[in-house]
């Protein structure tokens, strides 16, 4: 009930502001604390509350979108062993100053330079598996429906390159018999960053109503 709560807050916020999507906004933080949840301080996974949480945020016809996504990649879990295990063998990224170390931090809202660990890393590729992937304003339709498709058809193949992305930072393709790597660019489109917000003397946000200390 209190990560309902505050996914709750974290949607509404969003909606007010219109800084993100809403909706969107709600289901990204539900798929980290769930990850958080299922992944204990060993790095083992806790299968047995799968169907607490999905009898308390999954609906009864989940067919649309984020809570699809949700519920089809718990269900996977559930039901096959060799994505639990394959879920237990990531680890943290080889360099802690390696693009894909921050994309943890920002994920995790871990504070920049701190040292990123396995457990970490576990629920960053977890949370990434519970997220409905789109494009967005990104226009890279010719490869983003491939990641797609993989992430709804084979969540275990999926979860292979997010751990070869968190380990090494790079996924290795054979291309006519020759392995080539493709390194984790930490990017976004230009039209994340275009949103403008007023920040007046006395430290106010004008769009947000507060200040940048709170």
């Amino acid at each position: 009930e209190k990560i309902e709560k505050k996914a709750l807050e974290v949607r509404n916020t969003q909606e007010k502001f219109k800084f993100q999507n809403g909706e969107a906004s709600y289901y990204a933080f539900l798929a980290i604390e769930i990850a958080n949840l299922l992944i204990m301080d060993d790095g083992e996974i806790d299968t047995s509350l799968i169907p607490a949480i999905i009898d308390f945020f999954i609906s009864n016809d989940p067919v649309l979108n984020h809570e699809a996504s949700l519920y089809y990649s718990l269900k996977a879990i559930f039901e096959k062993n060799e994505i639990v295990e394959l879920i237990k063998t990531i680890e943290a990224p080889n360099r802690q100053t390696s693009p894909v170390a921050d994309l943890i931090r920002i994920t995790l809202n871990i504070p920049l330079g701190e040292s990123v660990n396995d457990r970490q890393a576990k629920i960053t590729a977890l949370s990434a598996l519970f997220s409905h992937h789109r494009q967005s304003f990104e226009g890279s339709c010719f490869s983003t429906h491939f990641a797609i498709a993989l992430l709804e058809n084979d969540p275990l193949s999926c979860l292979k390159d997010f751990k070869d992305l968190l380990k090494r930072g790079s996924l290795t393709r054979t291309i006519d018999g020759i392995k080539k790597p493709f390194p984790f660019l930490m990017r976004t489109g230009e039209e994340s960053l275009s949103q403008t917000i007023t920040i007046t003397k006395s430290g106010e946000i004008k769009e947000l109503g507060t200040y940048i200390w709170k």
